[in-house]
């Protein structure tokens, strides 16, 4: 999962999309299923991970 969201090519068509895209899956990953193991080595690896999505997606900090 750390390889899906973390490590995102930057030849894809549509930059901001891809951003918002990875910025979903990562929260929805770390709210839904590593929040919730026994054991959390790489959480604050995570947690910098969506903070540097959030800060490069607009769209990605917007309620909706």
């Amino acid at each position: 999962m750390w390889q899906l969201c973390s490590c995102i090519p930057s030849t894809l068509p549509d930059p901001k999309a891809v951003s918002l895209m990875t910025a979903k899956l990562s929260t929805s990953f770390v709210l839904e299923t590593f929040i919730h193991s026994k054991e959390k080595p790489t959480m604050l690896q995570w947690i910098e991970l969506l903070t540097k999505q959030f800060n490069n997606s607009q769209a990605a900090c917007e309620v909706r």
